[in-house]
Formats: structure tokens, sequence, C-alpha cells
């Protein structure tokens, strides 16, 4: 089971662990967190997967209490589903 906890502490080390790793796990870690990833000109545009979309707005605002309360919402839907997206 993917724990709040987990999936915050894979979003701080994520610049850590792309960068150190082969181009093989790069492509998986990917997969995980963006969505319609696609090159146009010199410019990479994507869309981060659910929670990293939450988390990521998070860093926009002082108000963590609302971002967790979401972040847990969506692990205990996709406990429910068995799926994380």
């Amino acid at each position: 089971m993917v724990t709040a906890s987990y999936l915050l502490e894979i979003a701080k080390e994520a610049p850590r662990l792309f960068g150190s790793s082969k181009p093989a796990l790069q492509r998986k870690l990917l997969k995980f967190v963006v969505s319609n990833l696609s090159i146009k000109g010199n410019k990479i545009d994507f869309n981060l997967k659910t929670p990293f979309d939450t988390i990521a707005e998070c860093s926009k605002t002082s108000n963590w209490l609302l971002v967790i309360d979401d972040v847990r919402t969506i692990i205990v839907a996709s406990a429910t589903t068995g799926t994380l997206q």
C-alpha cells in the first residue's frame, strides 16, 4: 500500500533519484509521475499525475492541512480501487 509519507518522500527525493538513475529507471520514474509527455520545439510539455499534481499545488500555498487532506483522500480512494493513478 502506498502511504502519504511514502509519496511525499519520493517527491522530496525526486531530483536526486532521477539524476543518479540509469535511463531505464528514469523512464519508469517519469511514467509514475507524469502523463502526456511531449516535446514541442525545445520545450517539454507534461501533466503531473495524481497525487503529484496536488503536491505541486502545495508548493504554492502555506496551507498544508488542505493539501494533506487531499493527498489522504486520493490514497484512500486508490486503496479502495486497488490502483494509484
